[in-house]
C-alpha cells in the first residue's frame, strides 16, 4: 500500500476586466513535497477569454508564459 501525501494546487486564472470582479480558470499547479512532484497544467481557451473582453491582446498575455 502506498504512503499518503498532502497535495497543494493554485489556480491559474485570467482577470480581464478587474473592475468587474470577473475571471476565467485557465489552469491548475499541483504540489507535493513528499511526493517530490510539482506539475502545472493549462489551456487557452481564446473563445471564452474574448468573451469576457474584446480588448484582450493575446499576443501579450501569452508572452507572459515563458516569464
Amino acid at each position: 500500500m502506498q504512503g499518503k501525501h498532502l497535495y497543494e494546487y493554485a489556480t491559474i486564472r485570467i482577470v480581464p476586466v478587474i473592475e468587474r470582479e470577473e475571471f476565467l480558470n485557465i489552469g491548475i499547479i499541483l504540489f507535493s513535497k513528499k511526493a517530490r512532484f510539482i506539475e502545472m497544467i493549462y489551456e487557452w481557451n481564446e473563445e471564452k477569454i474574448f468573451n469576457f473582453s474584446k480588448n484582450i491582446d493575446m499576443d501579450i498575455l501569452k508572452s507572459t508564459q515563458d516569464s
